[in-house]
C-alpha cells in the first residue's frame, strides 16, 4: 500500500471530524477573489480542491507559510503564526494537534520532491525551485534530531486560544535560532 494510501486510512480511522473542502495549493496566486464592497462573492480556481480533514487544511496552508518570502527565513514563525491565526477561527482537537506537525512535513516533503523532480526534468526552469529549496530547509528544521517535543510544544501554543500571537513568535523565534545553530 502506498504512504499517502496508508496515511489515509489512519487519517479516517482516529479522525473523527467532518471532513470539509479545502484548496491544497494555498499559494497568492491561485485565488481570485471577486469583492463587492467587503463581502467575498467567490473562488475562481477549483482545480486544487479536495475533500478532506480540517487539519490538513491548516498543514497545507502552514507549509506554504514556511515557503513564502518571509517563511523562507522564519519558517517555523510563519508556520507557527499560520496555526495561530487559523485556529482562533477553527480550533483543533488534541488529536489533530498531535497530528499537525506530521502532515505539515508531508506536505513539505511532498513540495520539495515534485519540485526536485520537475527541477530535474527541466534544469533550465529555475522558477521550479520556488519552493523546492525552502521546502527542504523547512524540512531540516522540522525534522532535526532531538526536536521533535520542542517542535510539538510549539505547535501545541500555536493551537492554545488562550496564548497571545508574541508568545507563539518568541518560542517560534527561540526553537529556529536552537536548530539553526545546532
Amino acid at each position: 500500500m502506498c504512504g499517502a494510501c496508508h496515511l489515509s486510512r489512519v487519517l479516517s480511522a482516529v479522525l473523527t471530524n467532518v471532513l470539509v473542502c479545502l484548496h491544497v495549493v494555498t499559494r497568492l496566486w491561485c485565488f481570485h477573489l471577486l469583492q463587492a464592497g467587503k463581502e467575498t462573492l467567490g473562488v475562481i480556481d477549483f482545480g486544487d480542491i479536495v475533500n478532506s480533514w480540517t487539519v490538513c487544511d491548516i498543514a497545507i496552508g502552514a507549509a506554504y507559510a514556511t515557503v513564502s518570502s518571509y517563511g523562507k527565513e522564519h519558517p517555523l514563525v510563519a508556520a507557527a503564526q499560520m496555526v495561530h491565526g487559523f485556529v482562533s477561527e477553527f480550533p483543533l482537537e488534541p488529536l489533530e494537534i498531535q497530528l499537525l506537525p506530521l502532515l505539515l512535513v508531508c506536505r513539505l516533503t511532498t513540495s520539495a520532491t515534485i519540485g526536485a523532480y520537475s527541477y530535474a526534468k527541466q534544469p533550465d526552469c529555475d522558477y521550479l525551485l520556488l519552493h523546492s529549496e525552502p521546502a527542504w530547509r523547512s524540512l531540516a528544521l522540522l525534522t532535526a534530531k532531538d526536536s521533535q517535543q520542542s517542535i510539538t510544544e510549539l505547535f501545541a501554543l500555536a493551537c492554545d486560544a488562550s496564548a497571545s500571537v508574541e508568545a507563539v513568535v518568541t518560542m517560534a523565534n527561540a526553537l529556529e535560532s536552537t536548530l539553526v545553530s545546532s
